[in-house]
């Protein structure tokens, strides 16, 4: 794996070309028998935790990694299992203890769920990523906290629901369609901050229920800001229906056809 650098915006492209041969890499091969069931243990690499004896939660390195350090995070043992039938809690503190184990400038943690979403394996799990760079994205998020913290004032605005710990909005400016954001009341730049995993686990839970209302694709992404003082953590979720196209693509610009309202009617 290597750093190449985009050569007019110089904006980083991780390089690791050994991908290209993990299961249906490209959507176009039958599934495979799966490695994260009960039984194919051996078909990963040695795990680094687990939850339970026999387990319930596992986290193996990846087999085919984007960086020097990328894990995986196998959510349940049932192949078809979805997140909204487990505990959860469980599954939130492997997160917040592995996001914490890791010594890396940047810690990207998501969930590609479904095909449409990205992931070449339809058993439940989540993804980390080290990275020796901060990426693009979060240096231009960050910048918005050097006036205040736009999240504070997000929370009060198209709320879906909220619990002690969480508010569940939906963006006045999504990108995606029925895109929300889990935002924590408390300001905190990271989620090593979380004090409470039970309420993001239900924040969690009840937005995958209602994502896959209306697509059994998702995507949640953990959004921190590591060593920016001001920062607001938060979480990034949304369905998907299709490949993002070549307006976007081309330009770095949405087109949205979602209003807030609709998308508080139907996640709600």
């Amino acid at each position: 794996m290597t750093v190449r650098h985009q050569l007019l915006s110089g904006e980083p492209i991780l390089f690791a070309p050994d991908r290209s041969v993990r299961p249906n890499a490209f959507g176009n091969a039958p599934e495979p028998a799966c490695p994260f069931c009960p039984g194919q243990e051996h078909e990963t690499p040695p795990e680094l935790a687990r939850i339970g004896d026999p387990w319930r939660v596992r986290v193996v390195p990846n087999k085919y990694p984007a960086s020097a350090h990328h894990e995986v995070i196998i959510e349940a043992r049932e192949h078809d299992a979805q997140f909204e039938e487990l505990d959860a809690t469980e599954i939130v503190r492997t997160y917040r203890e592995r996001y914490a184990s890791v010594d890396a400038k940047y810690v990207a943690l998501f969930k590609n769920h479904g095909a449409l979403a990205g992931a070449t394996l339809r058993h439940l799990h989540s993804q980390l990523v080290a990275l020796d760079f901060v990426p693009p994205r979060i240096e231009r998020e960050r910048r918005a906290f050097e006036r205040g913290c736009p999240l504070c004032d997000a929370a009060r605005i198209n709320v879906i629901d909220e619990n002690e710990t969480f508010v569940r909005v939906a963006p006045e400016a999504a990108t995606m369609a029925y895109q929300q954001w889990l935002i924590p009341k408390r300001h905190a730049a990271e989620m090593t901050s979380l004090a409470r995993d039970a309420d993001l686990a239900a924040m969690l839970q009840a937005s995958a229920a209602r994502m896959r209302r209306v697509s059994e694709s998702y995507n949640w992404i953990f959004v921190n800001f590591p060593r920016v003082e001001r920062g607001h953590w938060y979480v990034d979720l949304f369905p998907r229906f299709g490949a993002v196209a070549g307006f976007e693509l081309g330009t770095g610009t949405f087109i949205q056809t979602i209003d807030p309202a609709r998308t508080m009617e139907v996640m709600r």
